[in-house]
């Protein structure tokens, strides 16, 4: 099932194939950054 993902802080903004990875991403992109924090949309909005 498709995902996107969407940063706060940043123009990170990605859709995926599947939502595992699309998890793991907003969770690699939050650990870089502490002060950002990612939004998961599934199934993707438009």
């Amino acid at each position: 099932m498709p995902c996107k993902i969407d940063c706060n802080e940043c123009d990170l903004e990605k859709r995926f194939e599947d939502c595992v990875t699309a998890h793991k991403r907003a969770k690699e992109h939050e650990a870089r950054r502490g002060d950002h924090f990612v939004t998961l949309y599934d199934p993707p909005p438009g």
